[in-house]
């Protein structure tokens, strides 16, 4: 077994290819495989292996070697010969380095197996105090990823990847039961409610934003279905006693003309009014 760095060079073209391996004739073996199966991670050197035959390339070990020094060498001479088969620039590192669709789908179907999901939640469950303290930092930090801009292209490759998803009913029924849970725990409404307000201070709705949303509540109140569901969750018992609770916590101002009815009435809606038990003042005749 020798290890060291290597080369693959085609002698038609003198383009060549710079590798390490702590068994380098173990290693030219994989590489004349995946060549011959016509699955080599190089492209270009698979089209040219394709297009002048396995006769025309060679295979040397340029540079015997400990295996300890074996990245940095590698580095070395990708950055001094430049070869052009190398997608990857880095020693060690496959950035650089495209997938075929085929081959991303074979990686997405791998992804969603059972025992690939369990692997992930036992290595999030398994992460240091040091790991956990820098994620902690880097959501306080930049909690909404201010600043972070998403390309066209990536944001219409997630908006394609979530049409036609489902969630599946059991899981929506364990989301339910979870979240139930958590806001049941005071200390979470307390903690919670605290980061809610402190997101929220400060940012302010753009005129577009403002606009959009306004458009779609007329859209909404001209629809007669969502008026009708709307009046139907206005006669629920956990609304009436949400609104009264909410009600009853307003600070009771003096009305204008000096009566005893709170000032802050008249920012109801009858629907709400009613919902509470107060009937709605009627307006003054002229």
């Amino acid at each position: 077994m020798v290890s060291g760095i290597y080369k693959i060079t085609c002698s038609a073209n003198g383009k060549f290819y710079i590798g390490s391996s702590v068994d380098v004739n173990k290693r030219f073996r994989t590489h004349k495989a995946r060549l011959n199966e016509g699955k080599h991670h190089a492209r270009y050197m698979q089209n040219c292996w394709k297009k002048y035959g396995k006769d025309n390339f060679t295979f040397e070990i340029i540079e015997v070697s400990e295996t300890d020094k074996l990245i940095e060498l590698e580095q070395k001479y990708i950055d001094e010969l430049r070869p052009h088969f190398n997608t990857a620039k880095t020693a060690g590192s496959r950035l650089g380095v495209r997938h075929t669709e085929e081959t991303k789908q074979k990686l997405r179907i791998a992804h969603q197996r059972p025992e690939c999901l369990a692997k992930q939640r036992l290595a999030a469950k398994n992460r240091t105090p040091e790991h956990r303290a820098a994620i902690a930092k880097s959501c306080r930090e930049n909690p909404r990823r201010l600043g972070t801009k998403t390309s066209d292209e990536a944001r219409k490759r997630m908006s394609s990847s979530h049409k036609g998803y489902k969630v599946k009913d059991e899981t929506k029924e364990k989301i339910k039961v979870n979240t139930t849970k958590r806001w049941k725990d005071e200390d979470y409404k307390k903690r919670t409610g605290k980061a809610i307000s402190k997101a929220k201070k400060g940012i302010k709705m753009s005129g577009d934003i403002l606009e959009k949303q306004i458009q779609k509540n007329k859209k909404l109140a001209s629809n007669p279905e969502w008026l009708r569901k709307n009046r139907e969750a206005h006669q629920t018992a956990s609304f009436r006693q949400k609104t009264s609770a909410r009600f009853k916590r307003l600070p009771t101002l003096p009305a204008p003309d000096g009566g005893d009815s709170p000032a802050q009435l008249s920012l109801f809606s009858p629907e709400v009014l009613s919902a509470i038990g107060h009937e709605p003042t009627p307006a003054p005749r002229r």
